[in-house]
């Protein structure tokens, strides 16, 4: 085992013995248990966001689209390219 040493000021240091006090452990028990639940929760924290990459870097493929203008009427459609023949910007 290591140490690991940290400094605290004396409302922090006074909290921190309530605390152990209340759980009936002492300090380093207190804080090794806090450490292995941070450590734990951020490693799975990082599987959840490594599984988030991967589906947003594969969207789903658009297989039937309709674009329509703001009165509802049809301007293209992935039926018929474009009816109307008219440029299409879309600003996101």
């Amino acid at each position: 085992m290591r140490t690991v040493s940290t400094k605290l000021d004396n409302v922090d240091h006074e909290r921190l013995l309530e605390i152990c006090n209340e759980d009936g452990k002492t300090v380093s028990e207190w804080l090794r248990d806090l450490i292995q639940r941070d450590c734990k929760a951020w490693e799975e924290g990082k599987e959840i966001e490594s599984e988030q990459i991967q589906q947003t870097q594969e969207p789903p493929k658009v297989t039937q689209w309709k674009l329509y203008d703001d009165h509802g009427k049809l301007i293209s459609s992935s039926e018929n390219k474009s009816p109307n023949k008219q440029k299409v910007v879309i600003n996101v």
